[in-house]
């Protein structure tokens, strides 16, 4: 059996007690143990350093260090020269992994000899320790150099990194505040070496307060200053053999569409805060007209508002009053950019619908121009709609689940009997039988197409299909579950 790897893992810690041991005990739980674990007290005043004392204490693999106090930057610089083996990990002191992310990610590395870096799926946890999806993009390993020129993708805690190229490189950049990260990404994809792909969550990205990324003009700032960098020769790597000395083509997607990516992601951080911020119309021009099948804004605004709330998307309607000035007033704004205020509605349209995919709809819910509400199928209600409500968002539900939902535009009230139309429309006859038969005993003297509906439902091997009868009597059933509504 051929021994792993050895995996360095640099943690800077800057009054990290709330969440240091959280992270430490993620490497203690790891199944590869091939590891060290550099922990960089960079200037804390609360109980970090004792912290890290006593897990060096407790086991050897952990190595105590002191930090320059000027960003973490500097702080993982500082450990690099400390650092062993072949493998590089950065992890901050309120992230962890999963227990198998050595052993799987050193496996991944080990079926690729010449990658540089390997990267899995990551999964943010917010400020009620809620979790969110994996995020994974596997077109990062297809084109790294064009990929990290126009945005980042990855989180740091999720990556091995080849940890000489790292060195050759420099480092992380200490002039850069945010980003830093991002900033080596790019600088490696330019060696031309392989990225490889591990699409399982095994990363946790806790989504703090004091979290550096949330300063959005620093963020900005500093984004902006990567993106120039990767459309052009980086001074910084001169006389290095590089794969792509003169950065990403603007032929693969302008630069300036990634700068509009880059001011629509911090606007859309700013509508929770209430920010007064107006973003420069210039600058958001590149970005591509919402549509159906381009939906780029409507994720990107969801994502941002999880974001700047620090919930995950259920979270999102109760939160509604908090930022839905400021989601209106972007939205409009885009509208503007694009010369187009269909557009920005049906954007405002699709992101209300997107946020009540998330809600439970206990109780109904207006948002905007949507209504989100609960419909029993068995006892479907006539309701009036709130004035200026466009779309009708119903989960229609079989006791406490939820069988169907159904988007509909809005008219001044939803009867009873269209509630019956699209039931029909989205189920089988025999289906609406057993939905319907306690509630309705009519349906038992409807015509013999629903007699046959009924025995399909109690023996599914008769040789009538449920389909077969849709398809001969579709005027039937729809009449006899109609006449219900009388």
């Amino acid at each position: 059996m051929i021994e792993p790897e050895l995996v360095t893992t640099v943690i800077p810690a800057r009054n990290a007690a709330a969440t240091l041991a959280q992270t430490l005990d993620s490497l203690l739980a790891q199944t590869a143990p091939r590891w060290r674990a550099l922990i960089v007290d960079d200037g804390s005043t609360d109980a970090t350093g004792a912290i890290i004392a006593a897990y060096a204490a407790r086991d050897q693999r952990f190595m105590h260090l002191s930090g320059p106090k000027a960003g973490v930057s500097r702080a993982r610089n500082t450990a690099l020269p400390f650092a062993q083996g072949r493998w590089l990990h950065c992890l901050d002191a309120d992230d962890w992994v999963a227990p198998e992310f050595y052993e799987k990610m050193l496996d991944l590395l080990a079926a690729t000899p010449d990658a540089v870096a390997g990267y899995c799926g990551y999964r943010r946890v917010m400020a009620d320790d809620g979790i969110t999806w994996m995020y994974f993009l596997p077109e990062i390993a297809e084109n790294p150099p064009e990929m990290f020129a126009r945005f980042c993708g990855l989180h740091i805690a999720g990556l091995l990194l080849d940890r000489a190229a790292v060195r050759m490189l420099g480092g992380f950049d200490p002039a850069l505040a945010t980003c830093e990260d991002w900033d080596l990404f790019q600088r490696l994809a330019r060696l031309g070496r392989g990225w490889v792909g591990l699409a399982e969550p095994l990363a946790f990205y806790r989504a703090s307060a004091s979290s550096l990324s949330r300063n959005l003009a620093q963020l900005e700032t500093d984004a902006l200053r990567v993106i120039d960098r990767g459309f052009r020769a980086d001074e910084r790597l001169a006389g290095l053999p590089l794969a792509h000395p003169g950065g990403a083509a603007e032929s693969s997607g302008a630069r300036d569409l990634a700068v509009a990516k880059v001011a629509a992601w911090i606007a859309a951080q700013r509508c929770f805060a209430g920010d007064s911020f107006t973003p420069d119309l210039r600058v958001l021009r590149p970005l591509p007209k919402f549509s159906a099948d381009n939906p780029f804004m409507a994720d990107t605004v969801l994502e941002c508002l999880m974001l700047s709330a620090r919930v995950t998307a259920d979270k999102l309607a109760d939160l509604w009053p908090s930022f839905a000035e400021g989601v209106t007033k972007l939205i409009r704004l885009l509208g503007d950019v694009w010369e187009d205020a269909g557009a920005a509605h049906d954007l405002q349209l699709r992101l209300e619908e997107e946020i009540l995919d998330f809600d439970d709809l206990a109780a109904p819910r207006l948002l905007g121009f949507t209504f989100g509400l609960r419909v029993d199928m068995a006892r479907p209600a006539t309701i009036k709609l709130p004035p200026g409500v466009e779309r009708v968002y119903a989960y229609l539900m079989q006791g406490d689940q939820i069988h169907a939902i159904q988007r509909f535009p809005a008219t001044d009230q939803v009867t009873r009997r269209r509630w019956l139309e699209l039931m029909l429309a989205r189920f089988d006859p025999s289906e609406c039988y057993k939905i319907c038969r306690a509630r309705h005993p009519r349906l038992l003297r409807c015509h013999r197409l629903f007699h046959t509906a009924a025995a399909v439902a109690r023996r599914p091997r008769l040789l009538w299909r449920r389909e077969e009868m849709a398809r001969r009597q579709p005027d039937f059933q729809r009449a006899a579950l109609l006449s219900l509504s009388a």
